[in-house]
């Protein structure tokens, strides 16, 4: 999330701004549980769209989200790590934040290719097969990372998504 739809905002807030609800209150299950800090909500009309808002006040907190920002890839902790669960909740994460899913693929959109290549990585850490998992520029200064389908059983299986649209898209 935080390299997708969370931003920092201000000396002392982090925020995560969308258009799913059951994301956001997601969002804000975990930093409770994470943070003991409960994330304000809000909701709001943005481009004729509801949208849905958390921030979180807090220095700590900002400046750890900062921190972790300016390393612009995916942290170390997790490229290393030996725990699959890890891997998988950050590209859960991130896949919610950032991608699309359609009747071919997954794609897992961002202006920053580095990042996406990382996150390739650990779906052929986690199991992937590499033929069926390939970065590419999409376009606009945007890059993707992309997930065919015959790798939507796996995705399914480890991963998943958290937004419910993309869940029932996933199913089909």
């Amino acid at each position: 999330v935080i390299f997708g739809d969370g931003y920092c905002s201000g000396p002392n807030q982090v925020k995560l701004g969308v258009i799913d609800k059951d994301f956001r209150d997601y969002f804000a299950g975990i930093s409770e549980a994470w943070l003991g800090i409960r994330p304000n909500s809000h909701e709001y009309i943005r481009r004729g769209k509801l949208y849905y808002e958390a921030h979180i006040n807090s220095r700590d907190v900002r400046n750890f989200v900062f921190d972790f920002l300016k390393c612009k890839n995916v942290p170390k902790e997790i490229m290393v790590s030996k725990d699959e669960r890890i891997k998988c909740m950050f590209i859960k994460g991130f896949s919610d934040s950032e991608g699309t899913i359609s009747e071919q693929c997954i794609r897992i959109y961002n202006k920053n290719l580095p990042l996406l290549k990382s996150v390739k990585e650990l779906f052929i850490d986690i199991g992937f097969d590499s033929k069926y998992v390939r970065c590419g520029y999409h376009g606009r200064g945007i890059y993707a990372t992309y997930i065919y389908r015959h790798s939507f059983k796996i995705f399914k299986e480890k991963i998943g998504f958290t937004i419910n649209r993309k869940k029932e898209k996933l199913e089909e």
